[in-house]
């Protein structure tokens, strides 16, 4: 792979220590990060940063949702240039409860290799903190 990438976060253990991602995990990492962040989180880059946070979940239309799909295919264009073919697929989805969740699924090519990632976020009613209640890479 021509395009190296590599990337740290913290693993919850007693230890806390930094587990290495390269290459397509780490370009995963990256988008949930630019998904997970607020512009100015990274003092070298502040635009980087969906905001996610910003959305009130429960009241996402198609207009927001599309208004998030755009900014996140912005974004992973703007800072992982080197991704191809690029898709992004975002939605509002409810459990049987009709609990609010998000699911964003990324697809895209990295030196023809295929990079596929799906989230599936959850807010929190009260304080609005978001959660990755699931992910898949």
């Amino acid at each position: 792979m021509a395009n190296r990438y590599t990337d740290f976060a913290l693993e919850s253990s007693d230890y806390s220590r930094a587990v290495e991602y390269a290459d397509s995990n780490a370009i995963i990492l990256a988008i949930r990060n630019i998904i997970l962040s607020r512009p100015g989180n990274f003092p070298f880059n502040p635009s980087v940063g969906l905001n996610i946070k910003k959305y009130k979940f429960d009241i996402l239309d198609s207009n927001l949702v599309f208004e998030i799909q755009s900014e996140l295919d912005r974004q992973i264009s703007a800072y992982i240039p080197e991704l191809e073919g690029i898709t992004t697929v975002v939605k509002k989805l409810e459990d049987t409860d009709g609990r609010p969740y998000l699911g964003i699924y990324v697809s895209a090519t990295n030196d023809e290799e295929e990079i596929n990632a799906s989230f599936l976020l959850t807010q929190d009613d009260t304080t609005q903190e978001i959660s990755i209640f699931n992910e898949i890479f």
